[in-house]
């Protein structure tokens, strides 16, 4: 895993980008509030392991009161992304915080309703930011 930029306090606005597996996998901002997390490529079970730690040690190190996760860039998500999703939500709403998914598209948002998680999509795409 490569990590390019900084760590700073909870409500400083930080970008930190990730490489998972030699493939771009996710970029981070936290803006004190919120928790964005930009995903890309596929998520599946052989990025599943490094994705989950990534965002794990962030929402512990943060706990932001939402943790937005961006689909927009996702080309694939198998099962494993739901596992993701569902983990990521009970972390967050251990500490009051809760998680809410925007831009999903085509299958990536067709797997996430079918999971019974159409709920945690934002309305508005560009909420968030």
């Amino acid at each position: 895993m490569l990590r390019s930029g900084g760590i700073a306090p909870a409500g400083a606005a930080v970008k930190i980008n990730y490489i998972v597996g030699g493939v771009y996998a996710l970029e981070m901002i936290n803006n004190g509030e919120n928790l964005i997390v930009e995903l890309s490529g596929e998520i599946d079970h052989h990025s599943l392991i490094e994705l989950r730690g990534v965002i794990d040690a962030r929402l512990e190190q943060y706990t932001p009161g939402v943790l937005l996760l961006d689909f927009s860039k996702v080309s694939f998500m198998d099962s494993s992304g739901i596992g993701l999703i569902l983990g990521r939500k009970r972390i967050a709403e251990s500490y009051g915080g809760k998680v809410v998914i925007r831009n999903a598209a085509g299958s990536v948002e067709k797997m996430i309703k079918l999971a019974g998680l159409g709920f945690m999509i934002a309305s508005n795409k560009g909420a968030g930011k």
